[in-house]
């Protein structure tokens, strides 16, 4: 018997790095699907990865791990957990970039470790035939403090579409991060790289409601005089109408900013949450879906709601609750993600830009999640986040995949991977 699982496992893994050792293609969306160049439809499967984040490593600082940072130990541990990806099948990693850990106040990239950091991990990731896929903004790890030009305060990102001033400064980050040249690849552009599959100008992006824009005198100035030139008065409707208007313009401004620098990886536009359109209005998915962008993402996280004000043993109940209805009704209801299936949509591409099981160790949920996607159209998915080697037997978190701190999860991510191919 023990024979029979060695070469069923032996095949299995010889499958997976077959899969995983193609050549790079580039990207095109042709009636709301991802295909390759060579005309086959494009399927990815893997995680968020982010060891050149302040963020991710702060985690392990505070327990005491790895302080101070060696460089060279560090990449150890990097390549590592490339190595485990590979063994789970992975054919994409996705990065959430921190401006707030390598840019300056005007948005000049700052040259220090964490830029050298993600350098690395994009030259790995090629290096071991995975597609990247880039996060631009976003607020997770403020290495810099007061000399970059993020915000402290971590719920400014409805200014972020919308300030002028910021807008220039993150517009001239992107442009500079875009026409950064590898020193680990090469010499390449990120923008150039083969390997670049995704690009995304804000990780989760958020936006002002009639009561908190008040908070920003800059953006409320905006939406009074766009109120004034369109002779409406302040209300419910104006306001959603505004907010419509000015998402919409962004994301078109991003788009054709990609296409200014000759981005051949499609660019992406962040739905979030199930019942997004309950929590945060119906205007901006109207925006969405009558813009120039042509991939739409979304994340999907199981338990989140049912961990709410939990703490210690009380997650337990998260972990051992049934997902199937709740899957059932991601897939059913408009107001969730029935919303991608609409007419409105189908000319947009679908990926899953973070998911998880959430304070959950079974085995079913990967397989099932898998199953999900591939029924709503989605084609491509990335776990947030996988653990490094080093930190993982430390960490009890909400988001929790290692191949060898999570082996049951391990196993049925290897399985979700191949219902999703």
């Amino acid at each position: 018997m023990t024979s029979i699982r060695i070469i069923i496992i032996t095949n299995f893994l010889i499958t997976i790095i077959q899969f995983a050792s193609a050549d790079f293609q580039r990207l095109h969306v042709k009636d709301g699907a991802l295909f390759f160049e060579n005309g086959e439809e494009a399927v990815f499967w893997g995680v968020n990865l982010q060891p050149s984040l302040s963020w991710e490593y702060n985690r392990m600082k505070r327990h005491g791990l790895h302080s101070p940072l060696n460089l060279k130990s560090y990449k150890k541990m990097i390549d590592e957990a490339f190595s485990e990806l590979q063994m789970l099948g992975c054919n994409l990693i996705r990065i959430h970039l921190s401006p707030g850990d390598i840019t300056d106040k005007n948005g000049n990239l700052v040259e220090n470790h964490w830029l050298d950091l993600t350098d690395y991990v994009l030259a790995e990731a090629e290096k071991r035939n995975m597609y990247t896929y880039l996060a631009l903004l976003n607020s997770l790890g403020r290495d810099r403090g007061e000399n970059t030009f993020i915000p402290k305060n971590k719920h400014s990102k409805p200014l972020w579409m919308i300030d002028p001033d910021f807008i220039v400064k993150s517009d001239l980050y992107i442009r500079k991060l875009l026409n950064r040249k590898n020193k680990y690849a090469k010499g390449v552009k990120y923008k150039d790289s083969p390997a670049l599959a995704f690009v995304e100008p804000i990780n989760e992006p958020d936006y002002f409601t009639r009561e908190t824009i008040a908070s920003s005198h800059r953006c409320k100035k905006i939406y009074i005089d766009w109120l004034s030139n369109k002779e409406k008065v302040d209300s419910d409707e104006a306001f959603s109408e505004w907010r419509m208007h000015t998402t919409k313009s962004y994301i078109n401004k991003m788009v054709k900013l990609f296409k200014e620098e000759k981005v051949s990886a499609p660019m992406v536009w962040s739905m979030e949450w199930p019942r997004m359109m309950e929590w945060t209005g119906s205007d901006v998915f109207v925006a969405a879906a009558e813009s120039d962008v042509e991939v739409l993402s979304v994340c999907l996280y199981p338990g989140q709601s049912v961990a709410y004000g939990k703490k210690s043993n009380d997650l337990k109940d998260v972990g051992e609750k049934n997902y199937f209805e709740y899957i059932q009704n991601c897939y059913d209801l408009p107001e969730w993600h029935g919303w991608m299936r609409e007419k409105r949509f189908l000319n947009k591409a679908r990926i899953v830009y973070e998911f998880e099981t959430y304070y959950n160790h079974s085995s079913y949920l990967y397989p099932l999640m898998a199953k999900y996607f591939r029924a709503q159209g989605i084609q491509a998915a990335a776990m947030w986040t996988y653990l490094l080697p080093g930190q993982a037997e430390y960490t009890a978190a909400s988001h929790h995949l290692n191949l060898k701190t999570t082996p049951n999860k391990a196993a049925s991510f290897l399985i979700a991977g191949e219902i999703m191919r």
